[in-house]
């Protein structure tokens, strides 16, 4: 009697039931953001890692070629760049597949990363899944033919997430003349519009990367950029506004 008496006295009421099941959902909804956050952290650690490697084989090839630069980062592969997951950032929901922005007519994810984010660039797409009916001039010899010293990507390197800023490919934002050789002239002769001083080539990118968009509280436009330098730097979206 007095075993049923004190469990008959330690049952719950639904009010208390209904309590604790409000104090888990309260816990729970502060944990899962705070796991994302922590999940978003370390696949940023891991892309500035894959990032810094990237940097340094860009370098080692430069130096290797009296200065040239690759027209691809698939091309740094075998001798400069160790494995080709190094390309793929942790972030990127197409795995690389799609280039350094979603969101394209052609592309396997159809959302973008962010509505400021559309697919602008397809020609600097270092992929083998790239669709090249709508890249402007590809038929030409300044694209990709390998042709007057022009270097073929490497086909061996199937996907890649970063946006390579040197690319031996015709601009679709310039009258003329290829990514590299607008952005070398840019680094070497021009003025960074925001600042009026010539550029500083410790935030001049040479790779970009813009998967980690929203994935950080409080970075909204988080863009890892490899610097023509060799280091790694934090950027919004226009990097000429400086680090992040």
């Amino acid at each position: 009697m007095k075993n049923a008496k004190n469990l008959k006295q330690t049952k719950f009421s639904l009010v208390e039931v209904l309590v604790v099941i409000g104090i888990i959902g309260i816990l729970v909804a502060m944990i899962f953001p705070a796991l994302s956050r922590v999940r978003g952290e370390a696949k940023k650690t891991k892309c500035v890692g894959q990032l810094d490697q990237i940097s340094k084989g860009y370098i080692m090839y430069s130096d290797d070629n009296d200065g040239k630069v690759p027209f691809w980062l698939s091309n740094l592969y075998g001798g400069y760049l160790s494995a080709p997951d190094l390309l793929v950032c942790p972030e990127d929901p197409a795995q690389g597949k799609d280039g350094s922005r979603t969101g394209g007519e052609f592309d396997t994810v159809k959302e973008v990363i962010h509505p400021k984010l559309e697919d602008e660039f397809p020609e600097t797409d270092d992929t083998n899944y790239r669709n090249t009916s709508n890249i402007p001039g590809f038929a030409s010899d300044a694209f990709d033919l390998g042709v007057n010293g022009n270097q073929q990507r490497n086909s061996d390197i199937d996907v890649n997430s970063y946006l390579y800023e040197f690319a031996g490919v015709l601009c679709s934002w310039e009258s003329s003349g290829l990514w590299w050789e607008v952005k070398y002239s840019d680094l070497k002769g021009g003025t960074n519009p925001v600042t009026n001083q010539s550029y500083n080539p410790s935030l001049f990118p040479v790779t970009r990367c813009f998967f980690h968009w929203t994935k950080i509280w409080g970075k909204d436009e988080l863009t890892l950029n490899s610097s023509y330098d060799g280091g790694v730097f934090f950027s919004k979206f226009q990097w000429e506004y400086g680090v992040y």
